[in-house]
């Protein structure tokens, strides 16, 4: 059982057995099959243990979720290939366990939400558990609409599935001060690294290289322009499962890095 506080949370019950680690949620009937939904959350077993205890918390071992895109951007169809990396908390076996499409409707909504109207073409799964998840994909997109100055602007999102879907929705980046403490599923990682084969005599502007570490974790990004290539990597990495009400404003920092528009944009003409 994961027992927690009603009006926060519902009672959920762990089920577990041969081909199955899951979580059931008996006032709606909702079952989930995998570790990430109970990544993180108090577990009890009566009769077996004398005190709840939290499961597969990741402070040893970051749940990560990383996209690696390689994509051909020229002319007005770029294509490209890439592969994703999910772990732990991040790990969306139980979102793409079944026998339709949901594997690929999920696969596509992750780089969609990372490149904008991205469509998924095939995938390959190498790794598929629920512990982690591995896919190698292959995806096609628009080439991005000219804006006022004639250049192609690519603004690489946030992953829909990555770390900002973890977090309470109580939340707020637009508050200063806050006076209750995050609680996170764990240490979280999300890394999104992109190579962009353009025309040799492309004009590139990038994102300046960031490197901010506090106590709260570290957001980088590093992105790098060559004749006919760019390349671009950013991360942030959440080292704490509780933060601190006084340690806010340096969690508020990384994320308030990882979703500026400024970091996720690159200018090709």
């Amino acid at each position: 059982m994961i027992p927690c506080a009603a009006h926060f949370e519902p009672v959920l019950v762990w089920v577990s057995g041969e081909g199955v680690e899951a979580s059931y949620n008996p006032a709606t009937g909702a079952f989930e099959n995998g570790l990430a939904p109970i990544f993180g959350k108090t577990v009890w077993l009566p009769g077996v243990e004398d005190s709840p205890t939290v499961r597969w918390s990741g402070h040893n071992d970051a749940s990560k979720l990383e996209l690696r895109l390689n994509i051909d951007a020229k002319g007005d169809k770029w294509t490209g290939r890439g592969v994703v990396i999910a772990s732990g908390a991040l790990c969306p076996f139980d979102k793409m366990e079944g026998i339709g499409t949901e594997s690929a409707d999920f696969l596509e909504e992750l780089v969609s939400s990372v490149l904008p109207s991205a469509e998924l073409k095939s995938y390959n799964l190498s790794v598929f558990d629920r512990f982690n998840v591995t896919a190698g994909i292959a995806f096609s997109m628009p080439a991005p609409s000219p804006d006022s100055f004639d250049r192609q602007v690519l603004v690489v999102g946030s992953a829909d599935k990555g770390v900002n879907s973890t977090i309470d929705s109580d939340v707020l980046l637009y508050e200063q001060d806050r006076g209750a403490p995050v609680t996170l599923r764990g240490t979280l990682s999300e890394n999104i690294i992109i190579t962009l084969n353009v025309n040799d005599d492309a004009l590139v502007v990038i994102p300046a290289n960031i490197n901010l570490t506090n106590t709260s974790g570290t957001f980088s990004l590093n992105s790098e322009s060559s004749e006919g290539k760019v390349t671009y990597s950013r991360e942030l990495k959440l080292s704490q499962s509780h933060v601190k009400a006084k340690e806010w404003a340096e969690f508020r920092s990384l994320l308030l890095e990882h979703e500026d528009r400024t970091n996720a944009s690159i200018y090709l003409k």
